[in-house]
C-alpha cells in the first residue's frame, strides 16, 4: 500500500517544479504545533502525528504543515537531482498539503490546495468561530492560559489561550481570542493541537505562492473535488492525464487497497 501511495504522491508533485510567485511579508512570530489526530473514528489505534507551523505578522498569518513547507523549499534541489540522476528525490511526507492564510485586515481566510493537477482556492469570511471564555486557568507549554470553548464545523472544541502572547490567532482556522491559542482539541480528542515552540523572528520572510494559478471555487465545490479524489484517486489522475503504467493485475490490486484506505479515512477535521 505504501508503495502505491508513494508512486501517486510523487506523480502529483512532479509538476511542482514550475516557478512559484514569491512575495515579501513581515512575519514577526513563528509558532510550532504538534498535531495528533485519529484518521479512523472507529479505530482508536489509528493515531497519527504531524508538526504544523504558524507564521504571524501584524495583519497576515500563514499556517501549513512543516513537511509541506519543506517540500516547497527543496523543489529546486529535487529538480537538480532529477536532471543529474534521472530520479526524483522522495518529497517529505505529509497528510496535509494545503496552505492557509488569514488576512486580519480584510477579515478573510484564504485556503489553497492542489488536488492531482488541479489547484483550488476558496475564501471564507472571518471570524469563523464564536467563542465563550471561561474563568478556568492553568499552565500549558510554560504559559498561563485561560479556557475558551466553541462549536466549529460540527465539532465542539476546548481551547486554551494566553494573553502573554497578544496575537489573536491559532492553529488551522482558529482565531479571534484575546491571545494566541496554545492548545485546542475537540471534545472527542480526534484533533489535538498543542504548542511545542514559539519564537520571535522579526525579519522579512519570503513566501512562495502561486495564487494566480489557483482556480477560485466555492468551499462546497472544493470539498466535492476533494471527496472525488479520495474516493477514486486513480480515476482522478487518469482524467488529469496522469498515467502510471501498471499492469491490469497491479491496477486491480491498487484500486482494492486504495478503496480500503478510503474507508478508513473517515474522520476529517471539518464535518460540515
Amino acid at each position: 500500500m505504501q508503495t502505491f501511495l508513494l508512486i501517486i504522491f510523487s506523480l502529483i508533485f512532479s509538476s511542482a517544479f514550475a516557478q512559484n510567485k514569491e512575495i515579501e511579508d513581515q512575519f514577526k512570530y513563528k509558532a510550532t504545533y504538534d498535531l495528533t489526530w485519529q484518521i479512523d473514528s472507529t479505530d482508536a489505534e489509528s493515531i497519527q502525528n504531524e508538526t504544523m507551523v504558524l507564521y504571524m505578522g501584524d495583519n497576515i498569518s500563514r499556517f501549513t504543515s512543516e513537511n509541506f513547507l519543506k517540500h516547497d523549499s527543496i523543489n529546486e534541489l529535487r529538480k537538480k537531482n532529477f536532471e543529474k540522476t534521472g530520479r526524483f528525490m522522495a518529497p517529505p511526507q505529509t497528510k496535509f498539503k494545503y496552505k492557509l492564510f488569514k488576512n486580519l485586515t480584510e477579515g478573510r481566510l484564504y485556503f489553497f490546495e492542489k488536488i492531482a493537477r488541479d489547484r483550488f482556492k476558496y475564501i471564507e469570511e472571518l471570524p469563523l468561530q464564536e467563542w465563550e471564555i471561561h474563568p478556568e486557568i492553568k499552565e500549558v507549554s510554560g504559559y498561563n492560559v485561560q479556557k475558551a470553548t466553541t462549536i466549529y464545523a460540527g465539532r465542539d472544541y476546548i481551547a486554551w489561550f494566553t494573553s502573554e502572547i497578544p496575537v489573536s490567532d491559532g492553529p488551522y482556522k482558529f482565531s479571534g481570542l484575546p491571545g494566541l491559542i496554545i492548545e485546542i482539541a475537540d471534545t472527542k480528542n480526534y484533533y489535538h493541537f498543542k504548542l511545542s515552540g514559539f519564537k520571535e523572528i522579526g525579519t522579512a520572510a519570503t513566501v512562495s505562492t502561486d495564487e494566480d494559478r489557483y482556480t477560485k471555487v466555492s468551499k462546497n465545490d472544493f470539498l466535492t473535488a476533494q471527496e472525488n479524489y479520495a474516493r477514486d484517486p486513480l480515476g482522478t489522475l487518469s482524467k488529469a492525464g496522469i498515467t502510471i503504467g501498471w499492469s491490469e493485475k497491479e491496477e486491480k490490486s491498487a484500486k482494492k487497497e486504495l478503496k480500503e484506505n478510503y474507508k478508513s479515512r473517515n474522520n476529517p477535521i471539518e464535518l460540515e
